[in-house]
């Protein structure tokens, strides 16, 4: 619920936005500029990031994007309860690469 309010604000249709611009930050003096990163491993939103103060900046809708992004892997981590987790998979993947060298020696 927090930032709900923040999903409805309205993007100006009038406003050309350069996203490929570096844009300086709003909280700080003296011409910061900020750094475009991702919000996730998945990389599905490009966001605003401060180096100085740490803020992060959104655009229109990039609060809305996250959530859903958010959502999606909440999904899919409930869908993988119960099963074998990554870790574990590299685990035997590492034990079974091992034992394939050990019996290559041999």
């Amino acid at each position: 619920a927090v930032g709900e309010e923040l999903l409805h604000v309205k993007r100006n249709s009038d406003l050309i936005v350069d996203y490929q611009r570096r844009r300086v930050c709003p909280r700080c003096e003296g011409n910061v500029v900020m750094m475009r990163r991702f919000s996730s491993p998945t990389k599905e939103v490009e966001i605003d990031s401060c180096p100085s103060c740490g803020g992060t900046w959104l655009d229109a809708g990039e609060l809305e994007k996250i959530r859903q992004e958010s959502s999606k892997r909440a999904a899919a981590q409930r869908t993988l309860s119960g099963q074998v987790d990554m870790a574990a998979i590299r685990e035997i993947y590492r034990m079974k690469t091992h034992a394939d060298v050990l019996r290559d020696r041999s």
